[in-house]
C-alpha cells in the first residue's frame, strides 16, 4: 500500500513537472522578445543618436541586454569588425546557429535586422530598426499572451494525465 502511494506521488509529480516545463518554454519566449526588443531600442539609439560604428553598437547593445541575444549580437560584431563578413551575411549565419526559444515565424522577422545594418544611412537604420523594435514587441505581446493561456493549459494537463495515470494503472 505504501508503494502505490509513493508511485502516485511520484507520477503526479512527474505530471506536474512536464506540465510546467512546456508552460517555462513559452515563458521563455517572452523573456526572449523582451531581451530583443530592449536590444534593438538600444541598437537604434547608438546607431542614431550616437553614431557609433556598428560592431561597437552590437556588442554594446548585447552586452546590455544579456542571455542568448548577447551571443548573437556579439558574434555577429565580431565577425564584421574583424573582416570575416558583412552585417547582412554575419546575421544570417549567425542566426541559422541560435538556439534560443523563438520558432521559425519568429526568425523572419528578426532576419530582416541583417538586410538593414551597415547598408544605408545612420538615420534611415535608426527609423528601420524602430519600426523592427515595435515588431518585436507586437511580437513580445503575443507571447505573453500565448504563455498565459497555454502554459495554464500546460499545467492542468500535465497534472491531469498524471491523475488519470494513477486512477488507471493498478
Amino acid at each position: 500500500m505504501l508503494a502505490k502511494a509513493l508511485g502516485a506521488v511520484l507520477v503526479l509529480g512527474g505530471g506536474l513537472w512536464v506540465g510546467n516545463a512546456m508552460a517555462g518554454l513559452l515563458e521563455a519566449r517572452v523573456v526572449e522578445w523582451q531581451r530583443w526588443e530592449r536590444a534593438l531600442a538600444i541598437l537604434a539609439s547608438r546607431v542614431g543618436y550616437a553614431a557609433q560604428i556598428l560592431p561597437d553598437a552590437l556588442r554594446a547593445a548585447g552586452r546590455q541586454v544579456g542571455g542568448t541575444v548577447e551571443s548573437v549580437l556579439v558574434r555577429v560584431s565580431r565577425e564584421v569588425a574583424e573582416g570575416r563578413a558583412t552585417a547582412e551575411e554575419a546575421w544570417t549565419h549567425t542566426c541559422r546557429e541560435y538556439p534560443g526559444p523563438l520558432g521559425e515565424r519568429d526568425w523572419e522577422l528578426l532576419a530582416q535586422i541583417g538586410a538593414i545594418l551597415g547598408r544605408t544611412g545612420r538615420s534611415d537604420q535608426q527609423r528601420q530598426l524602430v519600426a523592427l523594435r515595435e515588431q518585436a514587441a507586437e511580437r513580445c505581446r503575443e507571447a505573453r499572451e500565448e504563455s498565459r493561456q497555454l502554459g495554464r493549459l500546460y499545467r492542468y494537463v500535465g497534472i491531469l494525465l498524471a491523475a488519470l495515470l494513477v486512477l488507471w494503472l493498478p
